[in-house]
């Protein structure tokens, strides 16, 4: 039996020595953390960008739903119900159960808050066209308080980046969009 000895590709030779070799390099290994950092970094800005605009999509979604939700409970209940945004991003949904039984057409005190939320903007500012509170008829019907038949309700970041797909909604009285806003102030349904 004839067996034929060959050197491993993983030794050098030093001399008549074969030395098998340890490792890495100091410059490899400093390449590849290069090469790793820039990719964080790139992937971090791109990251950030992204989770401003899923939020501002996500609270869009939310304020849509709850506007959905406010005119379903003035048709169901056959009352007027109210949407007030306040400070802070805030809006509460009061349905005009005073006086009892039937209330009496306003929005005051002793109507029942049927939503109380705000809006996790992160930095992001919401914005309401009209004169809240915006009015919803036992027909479903939506004005705002000074009667005004079409509005927005946008989201408008801390700063400028790329727009969320959908970061409005446009309203009519028996209609609501979401939308993209867009510079100089208008809800591009989508």
């Amino acid at each position: 039996m004839n067996l034929k000895i060959s050197p491993n590709p993983s030794f050098k030779k030093r001399g008549a020595l074969f030395v098998e070799r340890g490792g890495f390099t100091l410059i490899e290994l400093l390449v590849v953390l290069a090469i790793l950092a820039i990719l964080a970094v790139i992937g971090f800005s791109m990251f950030s960008g992204q989770r401003g605009q899923s939020e501002a999509e996500s609270e869009i979604k939310q304020i849509y739903a709850d506007l959905m939700n406010a005119r379903e409970q003035a048709v169901a209940q056959k009352r007027w119900v109210y949407v007030v945004f306040g400070a802070s991003n805030s809006y509460v949904v009061w349905v005009d159960t005073n006086p009892a039984p039937d209330g009496d057409n306003t929005q005051d005190a002793g109507d029942t808050k049927f939503i109380n939320r705000t809006p996790n903007l992160l930095g992001m500012t919401l914005s309401v066209s009209g004169t809240p509170p915006l009015n919803i008829s036992p027909d479903g019907i939506m004005t705002d308080s000074a009667g005004a038949t079409t509005g927005t309700i946008d989201i408008t970041p801390a700063v400028n980046t790329d727009q969320a797909l959908l970061d409005c909604i446009s309203w009519t009285p028996t209609n609501m969009e979401m939308g993209n806003w867009q510079p100089g102030g208008n809800c591009v349904i989508k």
